[in-house]
């Protein structure tokens, strides 16, 4: 009986179906792993918009960014002249109806879990801010997202930044560039 030999082929097949699956696992976890902490306002922070500021600061500022679920708003400000409201709805927000406030934070420095997907409405309680523009709302997307310990009310006294902008489509293009050329090395036989 003459042994059966086992080519190189069937062990790239392996290989190959061991990497689309890696590859589905990862990109299913990618949004989780890459939350993103916010400084609402960027540099200017969470403070009052001098009259040389657009009324639209906060909206233009939120405007450009992708929000998810997992990530956490992180307002820092003067706690002796601003305070930030959470509003229940879009009507309430444009005409700055601050008794519609869902919640409120007092702290100077509050981090704002965003837990699961939706639009999301803050605004200053401060007299007179709100209409002059110190608001913005965001859409969050993705799956519900328990907080962290110690996210439970809102603010957190140990938080570490991450800047202005999202790493999160930065890493998800360099891991998916990483595996695609895996994939294709294995087809190739490089491999």
């Amino acid at each position: 009986m003459a042994p059966v030999i086992q080519g190189r082929g069937s062990a790239r097949v392996g290989f190959t179906l061991y990497a689309v699956v890696l590859v589905g696992v990862m990109s299913t976890f990618l949004d989780v792993t890459h939350a993103v902490q916010w400084i609402v306002g960027g540099d200017a922070k969470w403070s009052y918009l001098h009259s040389n500021a657009a009324p639209t600061f906060y909206n233009d500022w939120a405007s450009n960014k992708t929000f998810q679920t997992g990530d956490t708003l992180l307002f820092e400000y003067d706690n002796s002249t601003h305070t930030v409201l959470q509003l229940a709805t879009g009507v309430d927000f444009t005409s700055c109806n601050l008794k519609a406030s869902i919640t409120k934070w007092t702290s100077g420095f509050d981090s704002v879990f965003i837990s699961k997907a939706g639009t999301y409405y803050y605004v200053c309680g401060a007299p007179s801010h709100c209409e002059q523009g110190m608001k913005f709302s965001i859409t969050a997307t993705g799956n519900f997202v328990a907080a962290p310990p110690g996210a439970a009310n809102g603010t957190s006294p140990s938080v570490t930044t991450t800047g202005h902008a999202s790493p999160r489509a930065h890493h998800s293009g360099i891991l998916t560039a990483i595996l695609a050329v895996s994939v294709a090395a294995t087809f190739a036989g490089y491999v």
